[in-house]
């Protein structure tokens, strides 16, 4: 996925890695995320400030697209798929 400015690329490496990357250098930035589960789907927020999994455990991951921070939602089930409203 690429974010709203244009400037990132976030994709899911070998299943369970999440990496973005600066599209101009293609340099990755900051260190691969990984994921306790298969991840399904990555999205940036409206604002390029934050990502979204959906993953085959039972939560939703959330980072700040510095990836310095995350946050946990229990889900009642597996995602296929997640993503932000337009409001973020």
């Amino acid at each position: 996925t690429i974010s709203p400015d244009q400037k990132l690329l976030v994709a899911v490496v070998e299943g369970w890695t999440i990496q973005i990357w600066n599209l101009a250098t293609g340099v990755s930035v900051g260190e691969p995320m990984a994921q306790p589960q298969w991840v399904n789907n990555v999205q940036f927020s409206p604002d390029g400030q934050r990502l979204v999994t959906a993953a085959f455990s039972p939560r939703a991951m959330q980072f700040l697209s510095d990836a310095k921070q995350s946050e946990f939602s229990p889900l009642d089930h597996s995602a296929y798929d997640a993503c932000f409203t337009p409001d973020g």
